[in-house]
């Protein structure tokens, strides 16, 4: 038989290691949270935009070469200079060789480019990031951002100032915080459940994750996100990451990203005035 001062004990035990976690995870918020305010401290502009430094250049693989210069060019020709959304550019009738967004800044810029090699603070696990942007961002439509305007995108620097912005917003972030990391992540832009989305991808050595950017949970720990191969309701149209745009030229939707289908058609490259 149990005795009353046993069970008392472990309930003693039970209780005080339900106040340890959460004590933990807690402590754990409080110093991402005090590394967060520092690194918005730091920065001697913060959320400037990294398009000021120069042009940049998107050259295929065949070797021929767009110039942002001439995407303003072309666009103003047909009175879409300050169109939004993302748009595909392609060297006659060849495969896609660039794809542009309208910035926060009223201009189009090669999705590249918004990856501007930004990371708020280092960090040695890779749950870290998608984390830290759970306490730090907040999901918001960018038509109630910006009056209207329905799809408009931030630099991955942008989004951790400003700390509001939608599925674009948070992917670049996320990716471009992985990549100074050292980790082969990439954003992709596609269908998610019938509907425009944005997340990311990371490739291992022998798998690839899936990393839903706008997630809000605290996962501590990188087994717990899913294997890409494993949730078939994303489905990806391009990728890229600060260098390379691969385009997916498959019939059926797939949400495998190694496939020989994904074509890697140009690389990216900034122009200094």
């Amino acid at each position: 038989m149990v005795s009353a001062r046993f069970l008392k004990t472990l309930i003693v035990i039970f209780v005080t290691g339900i106040i340890g976690l959460c004590y933990l995870g807690d402590s754990l918020d409080a110093r991402i949270s005090k590394q967060t305010k520092l690194a918005l401290k730091s920065p001697p502009n913060p959320g400037a935009s990294a398009f000021r430094e120069g042009d940049y250049m998107q050259a295929s693989e065949g070797g021929f070469r767009l110039s942002e210069k001439e995407i303003h060019h072309l666009l103003g020709q047909e009175g879409l200079r300050r169109s939004s959304g993302i748009r595909y550019w392609k060297q006659g009738g060849g495969p896609v060789m660039a794809a542009t967004a309208l910035g926060a800044d009223g201009e189009h810029h090669f999705v590249n480019a918004y990856l501007v090699g930004y990371a708020p603070f280092e960090a040695e696990d890779p749950w870290v990031p998608l984390y830290a942007m759970g306490l730090r961002l907040k999901y918001q439509i960018d038509s109630k951002r910006y009056a209207g305007i329905p799809d408009v995108w931030q630099t991955s620097q942008e989004a951790f100032f400003n700390a509001l912005g939608d599925c674009e917003d948070h992917a670049l972030l996320l990716a471009d915080w992985l990549i100074e990391m050292g980790y082969d992540a990439r954003v992709v832009v596609g269908q998610h459940r019938n509907q425009g989305h944005a997340w990311v991808v990371v490739f291992g050595k022998s798998e690839v994750y899936l990393l839903e950017a706008t997630s809000k949970r605290k996962l501590k720990n990188w087994k717990n996100y899913p294997l890409a191969r494993m949730v078939p309701d994303y489905y990806g149209v391009a990728m890229f990451n600060r260098e390379h745009l691969w385009v997916y030229s498959g019939r059926q939707p797939t949400p495998d990203y190694r496939l020989p289908a994904w074509v890697r058609t140009s690389h990216f490259f900034s122009v200094r005035n």
